[in-house]
């Protein structure tokens, strides 16, 4: 209970909070060339965290074999 109770209050105060400083009310979001990438490094995050449940199985299903296995593979020769 503490534990989330302190998250709970830590994640709060940073994203709601007052700014204590005339630098961080001035702050400047993140460009582009770092958004981007924790975009992408959170989709495959969310993909590889789902590999390891119970659902993994039904997801994959749903987007289709060849997505996983790599496609249709032309004969040799």
């Amino acid at each position: 209970f503490l534990t989330a109770f302190y998250t709970g209050r830590q994640i709060f105060l940073t994203f709601s909070g007052k700014p204590r400083t005339e630098a961080a009310k001035h702050a400047p979001e993140s460009v582009r060339s770092m958004t981007i990438p924790l975009i992408i490094l959170a989709v495959f995050a969310t993909f590889l965290g789902l590999a390891g449940t119970p659902w993994a199985n039904q997801f994959f299903t749903l987007i289709g074999e060849d997505a996983i296995i790599g496609g249709h593979h032309l004969p040799h020769g």
